[in-house]
């Protein structure tokens, strides 16, 4: 039987539409979901190259969309567990750059640094993925920052990197 025995007795039906389906070798018993998810994304990079200084500069955007589609109609999320949920959206936008100075042929400084956020995972957008269309409310991207400061030196028979 495709019973969820956990439940009280008249929420144990995993699939409102068919009450008392017996199951057979195969068949999707349980929960039944389609996700879909589209993603593009498009960046550029400048560099800029001199006898003793090189830097670049870097921009991407980003775009994602994720949709759930229940196929089950659950008893426990009646009204949002069958059919399609709305899209959700995300645009990001990240940045990055960095320099590299050579005192010398043995002395090297670079300076790296990045700006950029990102959408939240499938799993984090729908936090009962498996039996509902339930989306977190006012969900943001994670934003994420880095920074790094890079001393080389090069000696024929000796090589340091202190980052």
């Amino acid at each position: 039987m495709d019973i969820d025995t956990f439940q009280d007795i008249e929420l144990r039906d995993s699939n409102l539409y068919h009450p008392n389906r017996q199951i057979r070798l195969g068949d999707t018993y349980g929960y039944n979901y389609h996700i879909s998810g589209e993603e593009a994304e498009a960046f550029t990079l400048f560099t800029f190259n001199y006898k003793r200084l090189s830097f670049y500069f870097a921009e991407q955007l980003h775009y994602t969309a994720y949709q759930r589609e229940g196929l089950y109609k659950n008893p426990l999320f009646p009204t949002t567990s069958f059919g399609k949920s709305e899209v959700v959206l995300f645009n990001n936008l990240g940045i990055k750059g960095g320099f590299t100075y050579y005192l010398s042929g043995k002395h090297i400084f670079s300076v790296n640094g990045a700006w950029y956020n990102q959408p939240p995972t499938i799993h984090n957008t729908f936090p009962s993925i498996q039996v509902s269309n339930t989306i977190i409310p006012n969900l943001k991207p994670e934003t994420v920052l880095g920074f790094d400061a890079t001393y080389n030196l090069r000696t024929p028979k000796f090589q340091a990197k202190l980052t």
